[in-house]
């Protein structure tokens, strides 16, 4: 893998940094594998089994541990809604506001019991507002698409005491180009992932995820970003076959990226958790959930536009043939 820098002091800070993120996402997997089995030790049958569509996380970024049944075709439009009119550490001054809009379909099939092929293609509104001698601007367009694959090694539906995956993907690059278009995007990058989820039947279910994402080279505007780690996590509670209300969080570490070389100072750590909701209509295979997510933490190496609330829509369906 190329690494980015002008000198041999910057590339070894770069790989202490990678090396320092993977012992991290390392560390936090092992210590989830024995959480993951801690939380099965309540796990006495119960006559009724929860819905199938029941407690789906809403957020875009939680997955979970489980995967869609073999032979089965599941497609999920997801929506995220971000007003960023607030910067962390400046003022309007300091960093440009913007209006971030990003459409996701899902489109996740399993040819066997335990793996699940995945691909994600987005699109992206961005309303830039003004700033300095930049006037206010729309850019849209496609974002990197995902594809990759999920093993479940560990499957409550087969008795083992929880589902638990290992995920492995690539960033297509599919990024619009130009002065305009996100930094960094258009660039092949891969990411692994653990996902774990229990159901405490009938009415309870929990998701965890833990991804670690690292471009492989540079993208729109000579910028390479820096690597990513997301935490996130969803508990839902099953009212009745038709609707469920939860509670989620979604994490996300970013590491500083470069453009030509220079290091860009701008590594940010955020925190949101929020209420969700989901509604199911189990005849038809289909549930919608909404989810609201505040910021709990927040953390910037430089003026970065946060904001105050996002809001997260999901629709999904489940497929037979």
């Amino acid at each position: 893998m190329k690494i980015r820098g002008t000198t041999t002091s910057r590339k070894k800070e770069i790989v202490m940094k990678k090396t320092q993120g993977i012992k991290i996402l390392a560390a936090v997997l092992a210590l989830g594998l024995p959480a993951g089995f801690a939380l099965a030790q309540d796990n006495a049958p119960q006559a009724k089994k929860m819905g199938g569509m029941s407690a789906n996380p809403v957020n875009v970024l939680i997955s979970g541990g489980g995967i869609v049944p073999k032979g089965k075709l599941l497609t999920v439009y997801n929506y995220s809604y971000r007003n960023k009119y607030n910067i962390i550490d400046g003022g309007e001054s300091d960093a440009r506001t913007l209006t971030n809009e990003l459409h996701l379909l899902k489109i996740r099939y399993s040819p066997l019991d335990r793996l699940e092929l995945i691909i994600v293609p987005g699109y992206i509104n961005n309303n830039l507002n003004q700033f300095r001698n930049l006037g206010e601007s729309d850019v849209n367009g496609w974002n990197d698409f995902y594809t990759g694959a999920t093993y479940m090694f560990l499957s409550e539906r087969f008795g083992d005491p929880v589902s638990m995956s290992v995920a492995f993907g690539l960033n297509l690059p599919t990024g619009q180009s130009g002065d305009s278009h996100p930094a960094g995007g258009g660039a092949w990058a891969y990411n692994v992932g653990l996902g774990l989820t229990k159901v405490f039947q009938p009415k309870h279910r929990i998701d965890l995820d833990l991804k670690f994402s690292d471009p492989l080279e540079e993208g729109n505007l000579a910028v390479e970003r820096g690597y990513a780690i997301n935490f996130n996590g969803s508990y839902h509670y099953v009212i009745n076959d038709n609707f469920d209300v939860g509670l989620e969080f979604v994490g996300t570490y970013s590491d500083a990226g470069e453009k030509n070389g220079v290091d860009m100072n701008n590594g940010t750590t955020d925190l949101y958790a929020g209420p969700a909701v989901n509604f199911i209509l189990p005849k038809y295979n289909i549930w919608m959930g909404i989810g609201a997510y505040f910021p709990v933490y927040r953390d910037a190496d430089s003026p970065t536009p946060y904001e105050d609330y996002r809001i997260d829509f999901k629709l999904g369906k489940l497929w037979s043939f």
